[in-house]
């Protein structure tokens, strides 16, 4: 965090100048991180998400859920059909709730890989997105420059991409009472 503080310090000479909101004056370092963080950083867990949004993210990780199952990710399995090491090895489910600048609640289901940091090779594993640090300064360099900038989205790319890999998810909690209300097979 302290060296992402420093960049955005660094990105933005630590104040912003130029027409913010219609008038002629500056911006400090602390507004800008402020700005940044309350419109760009906005994820939560599923849990804080339900306690603050309430049945309105229930909604959107039931809509996630259906997303996943509807693209053929996962398929159930008891864990009563699993051994220990399977169990063992199961990757955990994290699910995030994040509110949108149009309002609306979005729910994000990942997999906690870091289980598996030493089996492959960092390149196997790597992601080809660009770094928070990076994208959060060239958003702020857009903003000082007052640049136009519009936003693309491919729907599930990475749902879609090929997955050869046997990997099990594991769901616990909430997730699970959400997803059996989504698909009443589940239970």
């Amino acid at each position: 965090m302290v060296l992402f503080q420093s960049e955005l310090d660094q990105a933005t000479g630590n104040y912003a100048t130029g027409n913010y909101a219609g008038t002629n004056e500056c911006i400090d370092s602390k507004d800008m991180k402020q700005m940044v963080f309350g419109k760009v950083l906005t994820q939560m867990t599923a849990k804080t998400g339900i306690r603050l949004y309430g049945e309105a993210a229930v909604q959107a990780l039931m809509q996630e859920f259906a997303q996943l199952e509807d693209l053929g990710v996962y398929l159930a399995k008891s864990a009563n059909e699993l051994t220990r090491e399977q169990k063992g090895e199961a990757l955990r489910a994290i699910n995030l709730i994040k509110k949108k600048i149009d309002g609306r609640i979005k729910g994000r289901t990942v997999a906690d890989g870091s289980v598996q940091k030493d089996l492959n090779e960092k390149s196997q594993t790597a992601s080809p997105t660009v770094s928070t640090n990076a994208l959060l300064i060239s958003l702020i360099i857009d903003a000082h420059e007052q640049r136009d900038v519009a936003v693309a989205d491919v729907l599930a790319a990475y749902l879609k991409a090929g997955m050869n890999d046997y990997t099990l998810l594991k769901f616990t909690g909430e997730s699970v009472d959400i997803i059996c209300k989504m698909n009443p097979k589940y239970e």
